[in-house]
């Protein structure tokens, strides 16, 4: 089988941990886990890179990326940390010892944009959204022509209370960016069908 090569960068909290091993079990040594680092791997001996990196960095791949809802992804991570620490990441810290509240938590997340970099999702090969995970794997295999094993959701936070109303807006308006990104990769999938 001829594997395309792609770029994958991984937005936390968009079900990127779910593809990435569904894509590990297809391609093995062929892809590199990119953890964030600051030093670029010699890419040229993989066919996928996928990791919490900016999509400018292998910006001569086709690009991937999944895509959620602002307002779920922040609530998704706030709840996880409570559910798993990761004392190592310095809001977790915070969100743990200091007990802050969803809004001062979003505040400290970095926005879904800043992983496209002023990209336009035009630019992306293919736009998934977490909300329709299991439709857009179909879509992506029939565009990559890949037939991917299933696995169950991975990293799922399994105790998340709904948001209240008022902070569902204050963070709907607080990530703005994030929230016209995802309105428009909701577009471009109902155009794409």
């Amino acid at each position: 089988m001829n594997l395309p090569k792609f770029f994958a960068p991984h937005i936390p909290r968009t079900a990127g941990t779910t593809f990435k091993n569904m894509i590990k079990l297809v391609y093995g040594n062929k892809m590199l886990m990119h953890g964030g680092q600051k030093k670029y791997p010699d890419y040229e001996q993989y066919l996928v890179i996928q990791g919490h990196i900016r999509w400018f960095v292998y910006d001569h791949l086709p690009r991937v990326i999944w895509i959620r809802n602002p307002v779920d992804r922040i609530a998704s991570q706030y709840y996880h940390w409570l559910e798993h620490p990761d004392m190592n990441h310095d809001v977790c810290r915070l969100l743990i010892e200091k007990g802050i509240d969803i809004r001062e938590f979003a505040k400290r997340i970095p926005e879904m944009t800043i992983y496209i970099a002023g990209s336009d999702l035009n630019n992306f090969a293919f736009v998934g959204l977490t909300e329709y995970f299991d439709e857009d794997i179909i879509r992506f295999e029939k565009q990559f022509g890949l037939e991917l094993p299933r696995l169950p959701k991975m990293r799922v936070t399994k105790n998340k209370p709904e948001i209240s109303s008022d902070d569902r807006l204050w963070i709907e308006d607080y990530y703005k960016d994030g929230m016209k990104l995802y309105e428009e990769a909701l577009k471009g999938r109902e155009q794409n069908g």
